[in-house]
């Protein structure tokens, strides 16, 4: 991935190395059908593979940055010496610091505190997944960029509490939530907190930038049910609370949605939902991005392929052909299907 996205021998060597010694050891024990074997069924995938990579293309840049996010699983995890797999995450978290010169662990200690369950939480009940902490990495040329994310669940039952209250109080409680922060938050759990109690969007997933607080953000990721394009527009809005998208932005996620779940781009694919998928992970995936100084939030919305789209090769060409639309390609201008073609 690093190579078809034109990092150089140099860079490609640095980041393998670290990936091979700090990462790659850090995914537990290799799958097994051994009866006997724990197995930690980590909740990153649908299929509980402990890692997933990506490139990620931005507006000022037509090649992609390489990214990854994992969870890091001690081989006791899921056995009575490690119930909850505590130590795994801030083992791999520290030898990061070798190649991340901005780590800053403030977010993640407090964060740490107030939404993962440790052994003084007592008596828990089990859910459908026990995963607590996930790490992401961001690949700069000669660096990296360390995320931290939390899945609270495990915290919530413990508590008695909802997942959005638990992030809420533990937002208010940081010393860097200005009255910008607040603002943002408030709209945000407004909005989801209107919503009848049996259609209510979900938070599951809490997210920092390990980088100086001034300069990082606070995620909530927030699952929703409905799969039509008008009530994506209107999540990714707040219901009107955040700026209305340009039209230019409506028509480029239309075409993408489309390309992406193989539908026909017509006036009539915004009101119709996607075919039902009951699934832990069905629905649409958002994030709202809080920080220092920004008095609303920004969104981000993920598009469930797996769930809705036709098959890989559909799914793979669709975002091809819209990638290619907007001069965003591979080292050497090859395609994104031609990169998926060559690695799988």
């Amino acid at each position: 991935m690093m190579r078809l996205a034109g990092y150089s021998e140099e860079s490609q060597k640095t980041h393998r190395i670290f990936f091979k010694e700090q990462v790659a050891r850090s995914l537990g024990p290799y799958p097994t059908t051994y009866p006997h074997q724990p197995a930690w069924k980590s909740f990153m995938t649908d299929d509980h593979t402990p890692v997933e990579m990506s490139w990620s293309w931005s507006d000022n840049i037509s090649t992609p940055v390489v990214r990854y996010a994992a969870e890091p699983i001690s081989w006791l995890a899921g056995t009575p010496s490690d119930p909850l797999n505590s130590e795994a995450t801030a083992d791999c978290l520290a030898s990061t610091a070798p190649l991340a010169p901005s780590l800053d662990l403030r977010w993640y200690r407090h964060f740490l505190k107030h939404l993962v369950v440790n052994d003084a939480d007592g008596q828990h009940d089990m859910t459908d997944h026990l995963s607590q902490e996930f790490i992401a990495f961001d690949l700069d040329k000669e660096s990296m960029t360390v995320k931290y994310y939390l899945l609270p669940t495990l915290k919530s039952l413990a508590c008695g509490k909802t997942n959005l209250e638990l992030m809420e109080e533990s937002i208010l409680s940081l010393p860097e939530a200005d009255e910008a922060v607040r603002s943002s938050l408030k709209a945000l759990t407004t909005y989801i907190r209107a919503y009848p109690q049996d259609e209510q969007p979900q938070a599951e997933i809490f997210a920092v930038d390990c980088v100086n607080p001034a300069n990082s953000r606070l995620k909530i990721y927030v699952r929703s049910r409905k799969t039509t394009f008008d009530s994506m527009l209107e999540m990714m809005t707040l219901g009107g609370q955040t700026p209305d998208l340009t039209q230019d932005a409506i028509d480029s996620l239309r075409e993408l949605w489309c390309a992406c779940f193989a539908l026909p781009n017509n006036p009539g694919v915004r009101s119709k939902p996607l075919r039902s998928k009951e699934h832990r992970t069905g629905g649409l995936l958002y994030y709202f991005e809080l920080r220092p100084g920004a008095a609303l939030p920004t969104s981000k919305v993920y598009l469930p392929v797996r769930h809705y789209g036709k098959t890989d090769d559909q799914i793979a060409r669709g975002l091809s052909s819209y990638l290619s639309k907007r001069g965003q390609c591979l080292e050497g201008g090859l395609s994104y299907y031609e990169g998926v073609r060559r690695i799988w």
